[in-house]
């Protein structure tokens, strides 16, 4: 039987403060409203850009912190002798005609991490008037219901005309997911507690103008979002689960939302439109402790 998803940083999650490192390396952010503490190192870091069929996107933008760099003709992009956090570094991938690419590496102190990214293609499912809501549907099962004059311009401004719905169903089983989906199953609970997530389901939503232009929900007027569980998870689902959306400025998974079992398909209200996850949290543990060989003396971190 298909287990549930459970990726990321790890199920449980170790921060090793190792003593014998140089302070020069290490820099913690104390912050007490981060539940991710930045250690930042020196490091590199390259990977590869596919599309849904593994096929190379060449030209793809790659973007770390203020770095960027497109991906070459064979879809790989590098970045070398920059200073990343260890406890998780933001990388993102943007492509027209394609949804934002949005992952988080580990970097380790002088040695190059390696990311695979595959892009999911930004199709349009199907359209509605803002002035009397509607239905639009994928081919898999997912859903999106939109209430009367739900829509808006993203400055604020009323919108009123069609919109368009860019809509991708998310495979909680698919062999690539860990490749496809945004973030690493990282998250920050409604309490500011960092958890890890075990998937049941992802999808992305994007509205847009007959000429292109960005909407979003009014404010106080949610959507109805409906995702399908697959027959092999089926049974390891619960009854309610929180949802999430991604934070595509930190790669973190926030929880806002709750989800109810009906059937197959799990359905709840969302604020606003980005990827969307109905995930079960799991509690992290931080550790502190030194690393030392048999006759007791710390083990230099090479």
């Amino acid at each position: 039987m298909k287990q549930v998803r459970f990726l990321g940083w790890a199920s449980i999650l170790i921060l090793l403060f190792i003593s014998s490192c140089r302070e020069d390396m290490i820099d913690v952010d104390t912050k007490t409203n981060n539940p991710y503490p930045e250690i930042q190192v020196e490091a590199a870091v390259r990977g590869l850009v596919t599309d849904e069929d593994n096929m190379p996107v060449a030209s793809a933008l790659v973007k770390v912190g203020t770095e960027e760099t497109p991906t070459d003709e064979n879809r790989f992009f590098r970045f070398e002798k920059e200073e990343f956090n260890q406890n998780g570094t933001l990388l993102r991938v943007e492509k027209q005609g394609y949804y934002l690419g949005v992952k988080l590496f580990n970097p380790t102190v002088g040695k190059e991490s390696f990311v695979a990214v595959q892009l999911l293609r930004k199709e349009l499912v199907g359209t509605f008037t803002s002035t009397t809501g509607g239905l639009v549907s994928t081919d898999d099962g997912a859903s999106v219901s939109f209430a009367a004059n739900s829509i808006q311009y993203e400055n604020g401004t009323a919108f009123t005309g069609e919109v368009q719905v860019y809509a991708k169903w998310i495979d909680p089983t698919a062999d690539l997911l860990l490749e496809q989906m945004p973030g690493d199953l990282r998250a920050v609970d409604k309490e500011g507690n960092a958890v890890q997530l075990a998937t049941f389901g992802m999808v992305a939503v994007e509205l847009e103008t007959a000429s292109g232009s960005a909407l979003q929900l009014v404010d106080g007027s949610p959507a109805t979002l409906t995702m399908p569980v697959p027959a092999e998870i089926l049974g390891q689902a619960p009854a309610s689960i929180p949802l999430w959306s991604m934070d595509e400025t930190t790669g973190n998974w926030v929880e806002e939302s709750t989800a109810t079992l009906q059937g197959d398909k799990y359905v709840g209200e969302v604020p606003h439109f980005s990827f969307w996850n109905c995930d079960a949290p799991f509690p992290l543990i931080q550790l502190e402790g030194q690393i030392i060989d048999a006759e007791g003396n710390p083990i230099h971190w090479a």
